[in-house]
């Protein structure tokens, strides 16, 4: 981020998290988790460990449990899984 962004007096030049990648063998679906410092409710090591539980989740064909995710982690994984699906629209819908 070479300008940053501003959250509650806070400037952000730099994200910290981690990429998720979701596979079924034939479909990937990629998705951020990375809280933001000041403002997420959750640190990076928490939100990591969290992700690490879900994960083995989803490897072992357990539903993932989205209603008790931190933010970060739940957006994660639903924007890998929508990926993965292919419920997310091919391009997106920017304004001018």
């Amino acid at each position: 981020m070479d300008s940053g962004v501003i959250l509650r007096d806070n400037k952000l030049t730099e994200r910290i998290g981690y990429i998720v990648e979701l596979s079924d063998g034939e479909n990937t679906g990629l998705g951020e988790v990375a809280p933001l410092f000041g403002f997420s409710l959750e640190s990076t090591e928490e939100a990591g460990i969290q992700l690490q539980e879900q994960a083995e989740r989803w490897v072992a064909g357990i539903p993932v449990d989205y209603a008790n995710m931190y933010p970060s982690v739940a957006f994660g994984l639903s924007m890998a899984q929508l990926e993965l699906e292919g419920g997310l629209p091919t391009q997106g819908k920017y304004q001018t």
